[in-house]
């Protein structure tokens, strides 16, 4: 007989009081996503494991102010968004006072076994397009694309996990498609 994960409300009340094995499974439950938040933000693996660090170290921290009643998941995407945001703009801004950095990272290929060769080498030219593309969004716009199409959030869901109107999301939305519809368009 299988046990039913812990709602979170509950593994919340845990971690509160003192349960460090209820926090991991908090760590356990959110790690994808928080990573996958970061990396397409940071488009930098190592940048994304600092972020995704530093979001976990924000939830322990701010446990106590969540409040139970609402939803935890769009509470943790904030906090990821934010925590991407903000490593941005340290970034840009040590960059603006440093030499240039020679390796900035990349996004990992992710083989697929049943391709042939060619068409692998096809897929990563593409993905390889598509990241510079998302590389020149707005920040927001970024996050925005980001927790839409990879995360497969409601414009509604966005709104909530980065603290804006939703018809704000929405023009970002829509602002980030035609930007990469041209972007990618002019790489062809």
């Amino acid at each position: 007989m299988t046990v039913a994960p812990a709602p979170e409300e509950a593994l919340v009340r845990r971690v509160l009081a003192g349960d460090r094995a209820a926090f991991e499974t908090l760590v356990s439950r959110y790690h994808r996503i928080v990573f996958a938040i970061a990396f397409r933000m940071t488009g930098n693996r190592a940048e994304a494991e600092d972020v995704s660090q530093e979001v976990f170290l924000r939830l322990y921290r701010g446990l106590r102010q969540f409040d139970p009643s609402l939803p935890f998941a769009p509470w943790v995407r904030r906090i990821a968004g934010n925590a991407a945001l903000n490593h941005l703009r340290r970034r840009s801004l040590e960059r603006r006072h440093a030499a240039p950095e020679s390796d900035q990272g990349e996004m990992p290929d992710l083989p697929d076994a049943a391709a042939d060769p060619e068409e692998r080498a096809a897929r990563a030219e593409e993905a390889g397009r598509l990241e510079r593309a998302l590389a020149i969004l707005p920040e927001n716009q970024r996050l925005a694309v980001t927790l839409k199409y990879v995360e497969g959030l409601t414009a509604e869901e966005i709104a909530d996990a980065m603290g804006a109107p939703r018809n704000t999301v929405k023009t970002w939305l829509l602002r980030a498609r035609e930007r990469l519809r041209e972007e990618l368009k002019n790489e062809l």
